[in-house]
């Protein structure tokens, strides 16, 4: 019943507008930070949770908050395995907060019974200032954390909190982003406030890095390596994190004179980045080839365009900003992708061609010599054959205008020369067919189907050619001009 009750309020919550959802968490949020929590909170600001995000809406300061905006740049719902540099997965949060906690309890109260004090003054300065105190103590705790885990005889309390041994890997990158951390996120603000001047942003999100926000984001690195060095490449990778096409983080490596040399190791400027780049792709190539070879393949056709898209847009963008040689690690490595994605993607043609021949059923009759493939003319394609028929020819249309450059160009011109030849076969005994049975309304209804097929695979008018025919062919079969069936 509880549960119940719980799922119910989840419900009512997630109808809620963004302003809505904004004043109810804060409202929450501020009870709670004053101790005078009377709501189930968690559960509500669960619930809330999409909204909030979607909405930037400003919340509530905890601890746990103070510290995290240091590295909110770096937050990803990814859970990338192994780990990407730059990325530190929100799921850690709780795990680290609570270790945290174990080795540091009495501090942390210290400072929550501090924070409780600024927030019923609304004290946003003093909150600040506790921001950045409790950030650098972060940085301490957390290291503690580490070394804890690096001994013989770990805490067993702390071992359980951090049983995975990615969540290591995730407080190390912790560790190094919060000493960067208001820095970092006042250079990337800059950035946005230049990109957002000339619409390349929305938000916190970078839709394209045009010149003069490439100029901008130069001279925030430029300062941020003044102040840090080599972990100016941090403030890199915040920006990348930020932009939809992740590649054009490529065009700061360029205004930068970084050199397109893979071999340089994973800690220099290019290095980090490239090689996050790289990771990215191919794991757009292994969920290609896992979706490729999936029994419903051919069923999710337009996903699979979808991703494929992306992954071209990718992989061209990455050989269009920089132009890694096709010799080096990194360009070896893209031609990899490009032919794991054309062997997974060539195995399911076959399929996809049945699938768009479906419009024009056949069944096999046998004679003295032989089994023949005729026209089954006692049905009409329904609406699920003709939809998922209608898939694969885009899917086909989008491998021969795409492809070519990937390699599964050849592969899907083959399949569509096979499907040109068998739709003439099998139209052309349909069209037979219709001179002995002109009243059958099946006829007309599979070549409608197929020169939908044809206008989508073709652009010669093959499509119209098929209506054509048909026409003729039940104008011969009934002189006084009577058309039966239906078209279309």
């Amino acid at each position: 019943m509880r549960e119940d009750k719980a799922e119910k309020l989840k419900q009512l919550l997630a109808r809620l507008s963004a302003r809505q959802a904004t004043a109810v968490a804060r409202g929450i949020e501020t009870e709670r930070a004053l101790g005078q929590e009377s709501l189930p909170s968690e559960v509500i600001l669960a619930a809330l949770r999409p909204q909030l995000r979607h909405a930037g809406a400003k919340r509530v300061p905890t601890l746990c908050r103070l510290a995290c905006v240091r590295f909110e740049d770096f937050l990803s719902d990814r859970r990338d395995v192994p780990r990407r540099p730059g990325l530190i997965p929100r799921a850690t949060i709780d795990p680290w907060w609570q270790a945290l906690l174990h080795v540091a309890g009495a501090e942390i109260r210290d400072f929550e019974t501090e924070l409780k004090q600024l927030v019923a003054r609304n004290d946003e300065e003093g909150v600040a200032l506790l921001g950045e105190t409790v950030a650098r103590a972060a940085r301490g705790w957390t290291e503690g954390v580490l070394a804890q885990l690096d001994r013989r005889k770990p805490d067993p309390a702390l071992k359980k909190l951090l049983a995975d041994p990615l969540l290591a890997t995730d407080l190390q990158e912790i560790v190094r982003v919060l000493p960067l951390g208001s820095a970092v996120k006042s250079g990337i603000d800059a950035v946005l406030r230049v990109a957002g001047e000339h619409g390349e942003a929305q938000g916190r999100q970078l839709a394209d890095l045009g010149p003069e926000t490439v100029t901008e984001a130069k001279l925030q690195y430029l300062r941020l390596s003044d102040a840090f060095g080599l972990e100016a490449r941090y403030f890199a990778l915040g920006l990348l994190n930020k932009l939809e096409r992740a590649w054009t983080i490529l065009r700061l490596g360029r205004a930068l004179s970084w050199k397109p040399n893979d071999s340089m190791v994973r800690d220099t400027e290019f290095g980090i980045i490239g090689e996050r780049l790289i990771a990215d792709l191919q794991q757009q190539a292994r969920d290609i080839v896992a979706l490729a070879q999936a029994r419903d393949a051919t069923l999710k056709l337009a996903q699979l365009k979808a991703w494929l898209a992306d992954y071209i847009g990718n992989a061209e963008g990455l050989l269009g900003e920089f132009g890694f040689r096709r010799d080096s690690v990194w360009g070896e490595a893209i031609l990899r992708t490009r032919a794991e994605i054309a062997r997974a993607v060539g195995a399911k043609l076959l399929n996809i061609g049945e699938a768009v021949l479906a419009v024009l059923p056949q069944i096999e009759r046998a004679n003295a010599r032989r089994t023949l493939a005729v026209p089954d003319l006692t049905r009409s394609p329904d609406a699920t054959i003709v939809a998922a028929a209608l898939d694969g020819a885009r899917f086909l249309s989008f491998l021969l205008k795409h492809g070519p450059r990937h390699g599964f160009g050849v592969a899907a011109r083959e399949t569509v020369d096979a499907i040109d030849e068998e739709i003439e076969r099998r139209a052309g005994q349909l069209l037979d067919a219709l001179r002995a049975t002109p009243q059958n309304p099946y006829i007309p209804r599979q070549i409608a189907a197929a020169k939908q097929v044809a206008d989508i695979l073709f652009e010669d008018g093959r499509g119209d050619l098929l209506l054509r025919r048909l026409r003729n062919a039940q104008a011969a079969a009934q002189p006084s001009g009577g058309l039966y069936g239906v078209i279309g």
